[in-house]
């Protein structure tokens, strides 16, 4: 699949949201952003995350990935990488503050934000078998 066939799909996704703006199209899923520039006809796709207050485009092996999988599928495997990221950060900080200073507050922080995450993941995979 090429990146252009993937900007359609992303077009046409009813959950993707378009970012139009003087000389380019773009829509934007779960916080990536696939751009069209109206001259150059050039697509390319960026992910915030990785670069925290700026979207920097994503690696070639994601690229690979939304070439295989397509718009969407490609941006739910992608999430759930992310989560089980986060996840294990979470896991660690658990973990540190139980054998550190043992502070019920920050535990308590850290239980309540991993079962937020959880709780993303679960809705990701779900959707994620629909497809």
């Amino acid at each position: 699949m090429k990146l252009t066939d993937i900007f359609l799909q992303a077009s046409k996704d009813f959950a993707s949201r378009s970012l139009h703006g003087k000389g380019y199209q773009a829509y934007i899923f779960l916080g990536f952003k696939i751009v069209k520039d109206n001259r150059s006809e050039i697509v390319n796709i960026f992910d915030p995350i990785k670069s925290g207050n700026y979207y920097t485009q994503v690696s070639d092996q994601d690229y690979e990935l939304f070439c295989q999988h397509g718009w969407r599928k490609a941006i739910l495997l992608l999430t759930l990488k992310k989560y089980k990221l986060k996840l294990e950060l979470l896991k660690d900080k658990i973990r540190d503050e139980k054998n550190g200073s043992n502070s019920s507050k920050a535990l308590e922080v850290f239980k309540a934000t991993r079962q937020t995450v959880l709780n993303k993941y679960h809705k990701l995979t779900l959707k994620l078998q629909e497809l």
